[in-house]
Protein backbone atom coordinates (compact mmCIF):
# COMPACT_ATOMS: atom_id res chain seq x y z
CA UNK A 1 0.00 0.00 0.00
CA UNK A 2 1.22 3.74 -0.76
CA UNK A 3 1.98 6.04 1.92
CA UNK A 4 -0.38 9.00 1.94
CA UNK A 5 0.61 11.85 0.26
CA UNK A 6 2.39 14.49 2.01
CA UNK A 7 0.88 18.01 1.78
CA UNK A 8 2.80 19.75 -0.92
CA UNK A 9 3.67 23.74 -1.05
CA UNK A 10 1.41 24.35 -4.01
CA UNK A 11 -1.33 22.12 -1.68
CA UNK A 12 -0.55 24.98 0.64
CA UNK A 13 0.05 27.78 -1.61
CA UNK A 14 -3.50 27.40 -3.10
CA UNK A 15 -5.00 27.61 0.62
CA UNK A 16 -3.36 30.91 1.14
CA UNK A 17 -5.61 34.23 1.77
CA UNK A 18 -6.51 35.35 -1.91
CA UNK A 19 -4.07 38.82 -2.96
CA UNK A 20 -6.25 42.18 -1.88
CA UNK A 21 -7.77 43.21 -4.85
CA UNK A 22 -7.66 46.87 -5.86
CA UNK A 23 -10.02 48.72 -7.55
CA UNK A 24 -11.35 52.12 -8.95
CA UNK A 25 -14.14 53.67 -6.68
CA UNK A 26 -15.50 56.91 -5.40
CA UNK A 27 -14.47 58.26 -1.88
CA UNK A 28 -15.08 61.16 0.72
CA UNK A 29 -12.21 61.54 2.79
CA UNK A 30 -12.87 64.78 5.21
CA UNK A 31 -10.58 65.91 7.87
CA UNK A 32 -11.46 69.20 10.29
CA UNK A 33 -10.15 71.63 7.32
CA UNK A 34 -10.40 69.31 4.51
CA UNK A 35 -12.73 67.53 2.63
CA UNK A 36 -11.56 65.65 -0.94
CA UNK A 37 -14.23 63.80 -2.94
CA UNK A 38 -13.13 62.18 -6.36
CA UNK A 39 -11.91 58.91 -7.21
CA UNK A 40 -9.60 56.41 -5.06
CA UNK A 41 -8.02 53.25 -5.42
CA UNK A 42 -9.99 51.28 -2.93
CA UNK A 43 -8.17 47.81 -1.40
CA UNK A 44 -10.07 45.32 -0.01
CA UNK A 45 -8.00 44.08 3.36
CA UNK A 46 -10.84 41.20 4.35
CA UNK A 47 -13.62 41.72 6.93
CA UNK A 48 -14.75 44.80 5.98
CA UNK A 49 -11.21 46.21 6.54
CA UNK A 50 -9.89 48.61 3.41
CA UNK A 51 -7.62 51.29 2.47
CA UNK A 52 -8.16 54.34 0.26
CA UNK A 53 -5.81 56.36 -1.72
CA UNK A 54 -6.65 58.98 -4.34
CA UNK A 55 -6.46 57.75 -8.00
CA UNK A 56 -4.26 60.34 -9.08
CA UNK A 57 -1.56 59.86 -6.40
CA UNK A 58 -1.89 62.95 -5.35
CA UNK A 59 -2.96 63.83 -1.12
CA UNK A 60 -6.07 63.80 0.32
CA UNK A 61 -4.98 66.51 2.92
CA UNK A 62 -2.50 67.42 5.46
CA UNK A 63 0.02 64.98 3.66
CA UNK A 64 -2.64 61.54 4.14
CA UNK A 65 -2.01 59.88 0.78
CA UNK A 66 -3.70 56.83 2.23
CA UNK A 67 -6.41 55.88 5.05
CA UNK A 68 -6.37 52.90 6.50
CA UNK A 69 -9.67 51.33 7.83
CA UNK A 70 -9.23 47.85 10.00
CA UNK A 71 -12.71 46.96 11.59
CA UNK A 72 -12.21 45.33 15.35
CA UNK A 73 -15.79 44.82 15.60
CA UNK A 74 -19.75 45.81 14.51
CA UNK A 75 -19.93 49.38 13.49
CA UNK A 76 -15.63 50.20 15.34
CA UNK A 77 -12.72 50.14 13.59
CA UNK A 78 -9.48 51.76 14.08
CA UNK A 79 -8.18 54.24 11.57
CA UNK A 80 -4.59 54.83 10.45
CA UNK A 81 -3.16 57.28 8.19
CA UNK A 82 -0.44 57.48 5.65
CA UNK A 83 1.52 60.93 5.85
CA UNK A 84 4.61 61.84 5.10
CA UNK A 85 5.90 58.03 3.66
CA UNK A 86 4.80 56.96 7.32
CA UNK A 87 2.13 55.06 8.78
CA UNK A 88 0.28 55.80 12.06
CA UNK A 89 -2.68 55.10 14.19
CA UNK A 90 -4.99 57.96 14.00
CA UNK A 91 -8.07 56.53 16.56
CA UNK A 92 -11.04 55.15 16.34
CA UNK A 93 -14.15 55.24 14.18
CA UNK A 94 -17.49 54.19 14.29
CA UNK A 95 -20.04 53.39 11.44
CA UNK A 96 -21.82 55.99 10.14
CA UNK A 97 -25.67 55.04 10.62
CA UNK A 98 -26.67 57.46 7.65
CA UNK A 99 -24.69 56.16 5.22
CA UNK A 100 -22.80 52.80 5.95
CA UNK A 101 -19.72 53.28 3.36
CA UNK A 102 -18.91 55.57 5.88
CA UNK A 103 -16.64 55.84 8.90
CA UNK A 104 -16.42 59.02 11.07
CA UNK A 105 -14.91 60.20 14.18
CA UNK A 106 -15.26 64.04 15.90
CA UNK A 107 -12.82 64.90 13.38
CA UNK A 108 -12.48 62.62 10.31
CA UNK A 109 -14.66 60.66 7.89
CA UNK A 110 -13.97 58.22 5.03
CA UNK A 111 -16.43 57.29 2.69
CA UNK A 112 -15.85 54.62 -0.09
CA UNK A 113 -18.26 53.93 -2.70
Amino acid sequence: AAAPAAATPAAAASKAPATPKTKSARCRVSTKMNDYTGQCQFTSRGGGSFKVARADGDQFADDITEVIVDVTGTNRANLSLRQNGSVYEAGSLTRSSSDRACWEDEFFAVCAY
